[in-house]
């Protein structure tokens, strides 16, 4: 496979990827009035606690200020909480509450039911192998983006 053709196919396989993450987390987000960010940011604290606002916005990929706006709806709706971290109260935490943590558990629940259904259409493909062949696209994203000597 030639460069440009490689470069192509890796454009077109993330946007695809992306597509299809974004319409999954739509379909369920919309199931409880959620959209895909708001299930993003109630999911990422379902699997890692409570977290400080930056480090919740690194972890989704969602910027700052657009974060901030999205916990306030989420806490309007009785999905997260936001409080002062009791150790440095300049950090601000976030944290799932009982109905955010149903919501994730029942969207956790029927991914992976859908999951163990569809690896078991997939003969020959493991989900190590699939994980396997993202590590060496995110290690080749990570190569192209190292700056070289001399590049600006």
């Amino acid at each position: 496979m030639k460069t440009m053709e490689f470069k192509y196919l890796l454009l077109e396989l993330t946007r695809k990827i992306n597509d299809g993450m974004n319409i999954m987390l739509n379909d369920m987000g919309s199931r409880y009035g959620l959209s895909a960010l708001q299930l993003r940011v109630v999911t990422e604290l379902y699997k890692e606690g409570s977290l400080p606002i930056g480090v919740l916005a690194n972890n989704t990929l969602i910027a700052g200020a657009n974060l901030t706006s999205i916990c306030k709806k989420l806490e309007t709706m009785g999905h997260v909480v936001r409080y002062r971290d009791p150790e440095d109260d300049r950090r601000v935490k976030i944290s799932v509450t009982e109905t955010g943590l149903k919501i994730a558990g029942e969207m956790d629940r029927f991914y992976t039911a859908k999951m163990e259904r569809i690896s078991e259409r997939k003969e020959g493909k493991s989900y190590s192998e699939i994980i396997a062949a993202m590590e060496n696209v995110v290690e080749i994203l990570t190569l192209f983006n190292e700056k070289e000597e001399g590049e600006a």
